[in-house]
């Protein structure tokens, strides 16, 4: 039975890191398909950031910390500040129609997730 289970683990590793590679594939694309492309791409990642934290780490939140009122507010504060930086990324970016501030946003998200992940454990 056990073997069993590290079968399933490393096989399940395995399709994990396959899939991080799905991204080197993107580079062969020309830039109009690839413009389609990666709007939804964008997409899936901020609700998969968005999924982590309403699913996962807020919950986890309320049960380390003491005060619910203060999670409540370090939370919605967490919220105003991508607020306000996805509108100066919006104002900075105002005359350069390639770039699009949420792909900056989401990038800005996920440098902060993994820096407080790699802190955390």
């Amino acid at each position: 039975m056990e073997i069993n289970n590290a079968l399933y683990a490393i096989l399940s590793a395995c399709f994990v890191s396959t899939l991080s590679f799905v991204g080197v594939f993107l580079l062969y694309f020309k830039s109009n398909k690839l413009s389609g492309i990666l709007n939804l791409l964008i997409c899936f990642a901020i609700g998969t950031l968005l999924g982590n934290a309403f699913f996962q780490l807020v919950p986890e939140s309320y049960f380390h910390m003491e005060s619910a009122r203060l999670t409540s507010w370090l939370i919605l504060g967490g919220f105003f500040v991508f607020f306000i930086l996805e509108q100066l990324l919006h104002i900075s970016h105002k005359n350069k129609k390639a770039i699009k501030p949420y792909g900056y946003l989401s990038l800005y998200a996920d440098g902060i997730h993994n820096f407080v992940d790699g802190i955390q454990h």
